[in-house]
């Protein structure tokens, strides 16, 4: 085989990789479609703890109440923007006190964690006035742990989409056409006419999902995709189409 050969076998078949193409048998071409676009987001969520401890798991739990309806009423307190908050009882157990090596044990102090989200426009500023205003009543912005994982929210801070579905329906169809052009791209370079679609399959959605693990604790939000960037909220499509080559 000349090099000159094996100069064009290796162009066609890098040009056939960029376009995202597998052909599943000589009568067909398949592809790969993709779209991806950048929104701005219209909600934010501010995630805060609040714990109570106490000698009695009785006095925790009056602790903790006490400190959730303070931290509540600071953020609240002159700020109508605040659309909702959500409050979920993470745990009820032992303060994390205690030290490894460690002999001389004290006893248990009971305590209970809670975990407040905080629905509000998509405004940094005003983000940052209710965290500082959170703390200083004695919320905290992390899970007091002794565990953490990769890939945990770091971020005190999401914003999300609050209607993400005609989005998603609007990407899907950017993404057909995408496959659309690149098997015609294929066809025309392969010297054939496509046929009908013989099959439309693997439609995927992607971005940050709105389930994300905050110290092994999953946080729910509302909304379907989140990202710590108020201006850069993700959503990806892919969708792969197989076409038949007309016959002569």
């Amino acid at each position: 085989m000349t090099t000159h050969v094996k100069s064009w076998i290796t162009g066609v078949a890098a040009m056939m990789l960029t376009l995202g193409i597998f052909a599943e048998d000589a009568g067909t071409i398949a592809v790969s479609g993709t779209a991806e676009k950048t929104f701005k987001a219209d909600v934010g969520y501010i995630v805060l703890y609040v714990q109570g401890d106490g000698i009695l798991m009785v006095d925790a739990v009056k602790k903790a109440d006490e400190n959730t309806e303070a931290v509540i009423a600071a953020i609240k307190e002159g700020r109508e923007e605040i659309k909702d908050i959500q409050i979920n009882l993470l745990e009820i157990g032992e303060k994390g006190s205690h030290f490894y090596g460690n002999q001389d044990r004290e006893p248990p102090r009971p305590q209970l964690s809670r975990q407040l989200i905080v629905t509000i426009p998509p405004r940094p500023e005003l983000a940052v006035e209710i965290i500082d205003s959170a703390i200083r009543t004695g919320a905290t912005l992390s899970r007091q742990s002794h565990t953490s994982y990769s890939g945990d929210l770091k971020s005190a801070v999401v914003y999300g989409l609050l209607d993400s579905e005609q989005h998603e329906i609007a990407l899907k169809k950017e993404a057909l056409e995408d496959a659309k052009q690149k098997a015609e791209a294929l066809a025309e370079l392969a010297g054939v006419k496509l046929a009908n679609v013989k099959s439309i399959g693997c439609q995927s959605i992607s971005g940050i999902h709105h389930q994300i693990r905050s110290f092994s604790q999953m946080i729910e939000f509302p909304t379907e995709y989140v990202d710590t960037d108020p201006d850069a909220i993700k959503i990806g499509a892919s969708i792969s189409m197989t076409f038949e080559i007309a016959g002569d």
